[in-house]
């Protein structure tokens, strides 16, 4: 099977693209290649998961931080390329990799799917029984929660922040 990786972290406020976008790299290929199969195509982005996908894939310039693995493009790119049949499958990390707005991450899957690609991460089951989408429909809420419960405590923090002056 071809597969193509789709990465994405923050920008390096938040993480280091040039261990993180490898780091998962490495995930997905200690998944692929057991099974036989490879990754030809390499999609990444440097931006956040909470952007919508109508502006997602152009925050990359891996060599601004030296980012080792090849790219493709970003995550608009590998919709675009999964109907030229250049790849069977798409592998991330982890699935909230793909977005941490569940929504989001639904369509992109519900998009492949239409095209004939499947979509799986590297720390949940390789098949799409059913069992396997309500574990990943779980976690793709629990990454959407993280993030909302976050930025609420963050603001909170800075109210109170202004109340001690």
């Amino acid at each position: 099977m071809r597969f193509a990786y789709l990465g994405r972290t923050s920008d390096e406020d938040a993480q280091d693209p040039s261990l993180s976008i490898p780091r998962q790299l490495v995930s997905c290929e200690a998944v692929v290649k057991p099974l036989g199969d490879t990754i030809v195509a390499h999609y990444w982005d440097i931006e956040s998961g909470r952007k919508y996908l109508d502006v997602r894939g152009n925050g990359a310039d891996g060599s601004r931080f030296n980012v080792s693995v090849p790219r493709d493009g970003g995550i608009t790119d590998m919709i675009r390329d999964a109907a030229t049949g250049r790849f069977d499958a798409v592998i991330v990390e982890s699935i909230d990799r793909v977005s941490r707005m569940t929504a989001d991450s639904t369509r992109v899957e519900q998009e492949l799917e239409r095209l004939g690609v499947a979509l799986f991460a590297a720390d949940e089951p390789m098949n799409t029984n059913a069992t396997s989408i309500l574990t990943r429909r779980v976690k793709q809420g629990i990454a959407e929660w993280y993030v909302r419960d976050l930025m609420e405590k963050s603001r909170r923090g800075m109210e109170e922040s202004v109340r001690q002056g």
